[in-house]
Formats: structure tokens, C-alpha cells, sequence
């Protein structure tokens, strides 16, 4: 006797395989649905960002070091990781970063937002604009 026939009795080998494999395409398309939306989410936070500090996304990812470029990349890794739960890999693939250095800017702006009351002023402002 097949496994099928505890797992399912009333249905044969080839009809619970068939079904398994709609359930892991179905699961699939899910997961692939959420990448999207997680990747559409994160681009509208880059555009955000990058127009709050007149930028583009080009220089907002590039290698700049520029005071204005690197607090609009903390701010934009902070938001995309707090608000989704992307992953820091995959924010740093996004910004050309390591997940070092997005490790680190959201640890950096964790402390701003608890004692830089400038800071505090570039950031909400942007915040609410995400949430919109």
C-alpha cells in the first residue's frame, strides 16, 4: 500500500501528488507575490527619501560619502527595515551595500532618533511621508 492511502484514502497516488504539487506552486506564486510588493514597498521608500534630500536613486545608491548621501541611505535602510522587515542582506543588495554597513546605519539611526533632536527633525517628516 502507498503512503497516499493513510494520508489520504480516498484519493490515489497520482491525484495527492498532483495535489502537493498545486499546493508548492501555489506557495511559490505567494512568495513570489511578497517579493514583489516587499521590492515595490522598498523602491517608494528610495524615491521618498531620495526627493526629501534632492537626490536621485542613482546617487542615493552610489559610493558617495557626502554628508546628505549617507544620511539619506541611513534614513531609507532604517525605514525599509523597520517598516517591512526586509531582511539586511536584502536591503543592502538594494543600496549596494554590505549587511555590515546596513547593520550598522540602523543601529546609527536608532541612536539619533533617541538623542538628535536635528535629526529627529529630518526624520519624521520623511516617516510620515511613508506612511501616506
Amino acid at each position: 500500500m502507498h503512503l497516499s492511502h493513510y494520508i489520504a484514502p480516498g484519493l490515489s497516488h497520482n491525484h495527492l501528488t498532483a495535489s502537493i504539487k498545486k499546493i508548492k506552486e501555489y506557495r511559490n506564486l505567494v512568495y513570489l507575490e511578497n517579493q514583489v510588493k516587499f521590492d515595490a514597498f522598498a523602491h517608494r521608500i528610495l524615491l521618498l527619501v531620495s526627493e526629501e534630500f534632492n537626490l536621485s536613486i542613482d546617487q542615493l545608491k552610489s559610493e558617495c560619502r557626502l554628508s546628505d548621501y549617507k544620511t539619506a541611505r541611513h534614513i531609507a535602510m532604517y525605514i525599509i527595515r523597520k517598516k517591512y522587515s526586509m531582511p539586511i542582506a536584502k536591503i543592502g543588495k538594494l543600496l549596494n551595500r554590505d549587511h555590515s554597513t546596513v547593520s550598522y546605519s540602523i543601529s546609527l539611526v536608532d541612536d539619533l532618533l533617541r538623542f538628535d533632536k536635528k535629526f529627529q527633525a529630518v526624520y519624521y517628516p520623511i516617516l510620515e511621508k511613508c506612511n501616506v
